[in-house]
Parts: C-alpha cells; sequence; structure tokens
C-alpha cells in the first residue's frame, strides 16, 4: 500500500461531502425531532466548501488541508454545529503541521485534535451526549492503536467499530448540552445527530485508505 498523502485527504472530504448531501435529508428529519432541523443543510454547506477550498489551494501538507477545510467551513457554516466541525479541523491541521504522509500516528493526532477543538469550542463533556461522545472515544482508541505499531489500514478499521459502539451509548444517554438537552429525560432513546456525523467522518476516513489500499491490488 502506497502513503496516504494531502491529495487522499482531499479525497476523504470529498466524500465527506458525498455522505451528508446523500443523508441530507435524513440528517434534517433527526434533527428536528428535537432540533431545529438544519443540521443537514449546515453539513452539506460545511464539506462542500471545504471541498471547493482544498482543491483551490491545495498543499502537500495534511495540516494545511485540514486547517483549509475548517476555515472555509468557519465561514460558510457558522451555526453551532459548523463552529465545532470548524474547529475541530483547525485543531487537527495544526496537530498535523509539517505532515505530508497520513499514517496511524496522524489519524491519532487527527482524532485527538478533533476532540480537543470540539470540547475547547462546545464545552461539552463526556456523557452530555454530543459528537465528543463519539469523537472522543475514537481518539483514545485511535492513541492506543498507533502506540501499538497497528497500520493504517487495521487502526481505521478498528475505529468504525468503535465509533459504532460509541454512538450506540449516545443513543440512551439524556443530552446535556445542545437543543435535544432542552427536552430533558426525553431526550434519552434518540439518537444525536452530531454523533451520527461524527461516525460518518470515520466511516469516510475508512473509505479513503480502503481506496489507497486498493490502488496497490
Amino acid at each position: 500500500m502506497r502513503d496516504v498523502t494531502a491529495a487522499d485527504i482531499r479525497s476523504f472530504l470529498n466524500t465527506m461531502q458525498e455522505r451528508v448531501e446523500a443523508a441530507k435529508d435524513e440528517l434534517i428529519t433527526m434533527d428536528a425531532v428535537m432540533g431545529d432541523g438544519d443540521l443537514g443543510l449546515t453539513m452539506s454547506a460545511s464539506f462542500t466548501a471545504a471541498v471547493a477550498a482544498v482543491n483551490e489551494s491545495p498543499s502537500d501538507e495534511i495540516g494545511g488541508t485540514f486547517v483549509t477545510a475548517g476555515m472555509a467551513v468557519a465561514k460558510a457554516a457558522p451555526s453551532t454545529m459548523g463552529t465545532l466541525l470548524a474547529t475541530g479541523l483547525m485543531r487537527a491541521g495544526k496537530a498535523l503541521a509539517g505532515r505530508k504522509i497520513f499514517d496511524s500516528k496522524g489519524v491519532a493526532a487527527f482524532f485527538a485534535g478533533m476532540a480537543d477543538g470540539i470540547h475547547h469550542r462546545g464545552k461539552a463533556e463526556l456523557g452530555d451526549k454530543t459528537v465528543l461522545d463519539v469523537v472522543a472515544p475514537v481518539a483514545e482508541r485511535a492513541k492506543e492503536l498507533a502506540a501499538e505499531g497497528a497500520g493504517i489500514e487495521k487502526t481505521v478499521a478498528a475505529l468504525v467499530e468503535e465509533a459504532d459502539a460509541a454512538f450506540e451509548r449516545t443513543t440512551t444517554m439524556v443530552a446535556k448540552r445542545g437543543r435535544l438537552a432542552y427536552h430533558g429525560e426525553k431526550s434519552g432513546g434518540v439518537p444525536d445527530p452530531g454523533a451520527t456525523v461524527a461516525t460518518y467522518i470515520v466511516r469516510a476516513l475508512k473509505e479513503t485508505v480502503e481506496a489507497v489500499s486498493a490502488e496497490a491490488d
């Protein structure tokens, strides 16, 4: 398998754009249950802007690519989730500054930066039933895998499992942040839309790595 480069990160962002566009109506419906119903539109605008920005000013650096994407999201989608995503991408980009190869350690740095940015901007804690409840466990698992010396293919496959398990846990939580929190105990059993998007990110990254691997076959 060849190295995963900044060009592949641009492909990852494009895959995310396609994924959220396909799921836009589903995200709107999910968000409308106890929110304002705009998440599908917000995520579509976010990743459309991110893809346009990184393609307009392509970089051979992983970190610079994510920072550019985050800045574009901040301008295109200044809503709560858009701001969290933008901050997460920019923090991840800073954590990956100067890197031209995206390996398992890079994956760990990416999710650690995402979790840090989301926590810093949103002030949520684990158990509050937010996007952080998926991103943080994924970041911790990625750190463990990197320390074990796992390859990137094994890493992203394991992270999809971690993300799915974390998402299932969030469903039973009672929301303490965001619009879901307005509904108190009624939020228990309702999927968190932001946590859903987090699972999309992990799956899109796995698809990207699989595509790179397939080129060598």
